[in-house]
């Protein structure tokens, strides 16, 4: 495992590393297997290390985009949308605004009423 780039992005209160991964196995490794064999080499509890990218190339390993945040609160703020329960509610409300305009666009156009001139009073 070799770091290739590291830099202090201080607004998100996180370190961003770029990191060359040697995989024992053929497959691209799961996030979680990235961040428990990153942690010990960054100094960082697994808690607070998100992978945001993992890009296999052939014969050569792969490189992942690791985010390391000073708390977990921060991470937390920050990519709440990964969570699966949060993930699920979108795709359901998602799935519900195109129901309703498929069934908008179902039902015909009521005709508009007619509108009857106002008696003028002498």
């Amino acid at each position: 495992m070799k770091i290739l780039e590291e830099r202090q992005n201080k607004l998100l209160h996180r370190k961003e590393v770029l990191v060359n991964l040697e995989s024992e196995t053929k497959s691209t490794p799961s996030r979680a297997e990235v961040a428990k064999q990153v942690a010990p080499m960054l100094k960082a509890k697994e808690d607070v290390i998100f992978v945001y990218e993992i890009e296999q190339e052939y014969g050569q390993g792969c490189k992942a985009e690791i985010f390391v945040y000073d708390k977990k609160e921060n991470l937390d703020k920050i990519h709440f949308y990964r969570k699966k329960k949060v993930l699920k509610e979108i795709r359901d409300k998602d799935l519900a605004d195109r129901k309703a305009v498929k069934e908008a666009a179902a039902k015909p156009a009521e005709a508009p009423a007619e509108v009857k001139p106002a008696e003028v009073k002498a």
